[in-house]
C-alpha cells in the first residue's frame, strides 16, 4: 500500500515487469493527483516550450511564439535563451503543489519531479554543466532550502554558478518593457569561471512564466563565456 504524496489517501501502486523487477518508479501519487497534472504535449514553441494549442492562432507563427520573437527581436536578449523545456502547464493543481512545496515547506514534494526531470534531461539534452536559479540569502533563510536546487541536483554535473543580489517584484506583476530592461539581479560565485567559459549550460528553475528570470540569468552566464543557454522547469505558466 502506498499514500499519496500529496493528498495521503492510499492507493496500491500498478503491478508491471519493470515493478516486479524492482526496476520501475515507486509512484508517489494517487490516480486522482495525477490525472490533475496536465503534461506539456503536442506541438509546442520550439523556444519556450509553450503548448500552442494554448494560444490562439494569430499569437504563433511557425511554432515560434510571439513572446519569444519579440524577446530575439531584442537587441539586449536576442540569442540568450536557446531553448527551455517544461514538464507540466501550471493549472491550478499544480500551483497549488508547488505552493505547499516552496512557500510551505514541504520539501519531500520535489521528490515528485525528480523522475520527469531526469527523463527529460536524458531525452532532449546534453550539457556541460547544470545549474539552478539562486535565492537570495534572506529567502533562503526564510524557506530553508532552495526549490529549483532541490530538483536540480539529481542531474550530473549540478553546481552552484550564480548569486541572487536582490529579490524583485515577481516578473508576471511587471510590465514587457519592464521585463526586457538591462538590469539583472544576478551575479556568478566567485571561483566559477573555468566552469562557465565555453560551456554549454542548463539552467534548472520551478516555473517559467515570462521566461525573465532565466534570461537574466543566462545573459550573466554568456557574459562569463558559456556557449549556450538552456533551461528545464518544472512548470509552464
Amino acid at each position: 500500500m502506498n499514500y499519496c504524496l500529496y493528498c495521503d489517501t492510499p492507493f496500491l501502486q500498478q503491478v508491471s515487469w519493470s515493478t516486479v523487477c524492482g526496476l520501475g518508479e515507486e509512484e508517489q501519487l494517487c490516480s486522482a493527483c495525477v490525472n490533475k497534472l496536465n503534461k506539456i504535449s503536442g506541438d509546442i514553441c520550439t523556444v519556450c516550450g509553450r503548448m500552442l494549442t494554448t494560444l490562439e492562432e494569430r499569437y504563433y507563427k511557425e511554432n515560434l511564439c510571439h513572446d519569444c520573437e519579440r524577446w530575439d527581436e531584442s537587441a539586449v536578449w536576442s540569442g540568450v535563451l536557446q531553448q527551455n523545456r517544461s514538464l507540466y502547464e501550471y493549472n491550478e493543481f499544480l500551483k497549488e503543489v508547488i505552493a505547499r512545496y516552496k512557500y510551505r515547506g514541504d520539501v519531500e514534494l520535489a521528490t515528485l519531479f525528480h523522475h520527469g526531470i531526469q527523463s527529460m534531461y536524458d531525452k532532449h539534452f546534453q550539457a556541460d554543466i547544470i545549474t539552478f536559479i539562486p535565492l537570495s540569502q534572506e529567502r533562503l533563510w526564510e524557506r530553508g532550502f532552495n526549490q529549483a536546487e532541490e530538483v536540480a541536483r539529481i542531474l550530473p554535473e549540478c553546481h552552484r554558478l550564480l548569486e541572487r543580489l536582490i529579490d524583485e517584484e515577481k516578473q508576471s506583476k511587471k510590465s514587457r518593457n519592464e521585463r526586457l530592461g538591462k538590469t539583472t539581479p544576478f551575479t556568478i560565485k566567485k571561483g566559477v569561471e573555468t566552469l562557465i567559459h565555453s560551456a554549454d549550460i542548463i539552467i534548472v528553475d520551478d516555473i517559467y512564466t515570462t521566461g525573465s528570470t532565466v534570461r537574466q540569468a543566462g545573459k550573466v552566464l554568456k557574459h562569463y563565456g558559456a556557449n549556450s543557454i538552456r533551461s528545464i522547469t518544472i512548470a509552464r505558466g
